[in-house]
């Protein structure tokens, strides 16, 4: 069967021999994430310890650490490639091995920990970037180990603790400068057998979590997601 060519494509084929083009993009991104190009600031011969990092508004870098019970802190102002990382002060004491949380908003900057009965939980703030610290407060006392911390604030100033207790994630909130007398558990507390850590940040509606540690029966290894309200997608206080 004859096929009849159109007017245009007839004059195209006439036209000179040209070479296809072709545009490559490349990003650094998994499943559509950006993935971050770290840059390497400071190699030394520190110990293995719990840690925790913020920036304050100013720009320096804020660390806290626990190593073996002693809770230090670090004030960079400058932070890059040829700046001190090695200045430590000791602010407190804490359990050996405990995690520490560090979260940092504008006009504040909070840092958590445990005390050496391992179940009490304390935190402390700054209000001039990191350069000076409040006494501690003493929030609640657990009856049990606070393994895992994480600190978050909301976009409203509020701030959010987040702790593993037990087989179970407790939060705890500070709502206009009162922080609440107890903390609110996770739902799925019955899928875990063992937890070692916790993470959190707000997305601008809730917050964001990520638990890890080993689920019931198994034991196997796991990371469960999970979502604290803030009033967007959940009401507030809610899992």
């Amino acid at each position: 069967m004859a096929v009849t060519l159109s007017s245009s494509l007839a004059l195209h084929q006439r036209s000179t021999n040209r070479l296809p083009a072709l545009a490559v993009t490349a990003s650094a991104k998994r499943f559509g994430i950006e993935q971050p190009r770290w840059t390497r600031y400071y190699s030394g011969a520190d110990a293995d310890a719990p840690t925790a990092a913020a920036v304050s508004n100013d720009g320096s870098l804020i660390r806290l650490r626990n190593v073996a019970g002693s809770l230090d802190w670090s004030r960079v102002t400058t932070p890059g490639p040829t700046s001190d990382y090695t200045v430590w002060t000791n602010i407190a004491v804490s359990t050996v091995g405990n995690a520490v949380a560090l979260a940092s908003k504008p006009t504040e900057l909070l840092l958590a920990y445990v005390d050496t009965a391992s179940t009490v939980l304390k935190v402390r703030t700054s209000a001039d970037n990191g350069v000076t610290w409040t006494f501690a407060t003493l929030l609640l006392t657990e009856a049990s180990a606070i393994v895992g911390m994480a600190a978050a604030y909301s976009p409203n100033g509020d701030a959010c603790l987040f702790y593993c207790v037990g087989t179970n994630v407790k939060t705890l909130r500070r709502v206009a400068g009162v922080w609440a007398g107890a903390g609110t558990a996770w739902s799925r507390a019955a899928d875990v057998a063992t937890l070692t850590g916790v993470a959190a940040a707000h997305d601008g509606g809730d917050f964001d979590v990520v638990i890890t540690g080993t689920a019931v029966t198994t034991t196997h290894k796991r990371v469960w997601g999970a979502f604290f309200g803030d009033g967007s997608i959940l009401p507030a206080n809610t899992w």
